[in-house]
């Protein structure tokens, strides 16, 4: 029997209560990250505004640098889901959305 592998979310209560309430993951804008080289790309320079992200691991190890980035004064939870929770959807080049945007 295979072991399933998880995904693993620091956050703080209150957005966990939300996440609860609401049954979603909030994404935010990739423009937002600290670090800007991740909004950039070699062939369509910055698509940060077009992208969003939310933050997630699969160490199964607790971090303190996790916990001290994502939540605040490292007080929260961790919460795990199973690999692969999102739904995928595969965009065919020819009628990507960036060709209409760009």
């Amino acid at each position: 029997m295979e072991e399933l592998s998880y995904l693993y979310h620091y956050t703080s209560i209150e957005t966990l209560a939300l996440i609860l309430k609401n049954k979603t993951i909030r994404f935010s804008s990739l423009s937002r990250v600290d670090d800007i080289e991740e909004r950039r790309t070699e062939d369509y320079g910055d698509l940060g505004r077009f992208c969003f992200v939310s933050c997630w691991t699969n160490e199964t190890e607790e971090s303190i640098p996790l916990w001290n980035l994502y939540t605040p004064n490292m007080t929260g939870v961790r919460i795990r889901v199973p690999t692969g929770p999102f739904k995928t959807v595969k965009i065919d080049p020819d009628r990507s959305i960036l060709k209409k945007v760009i």
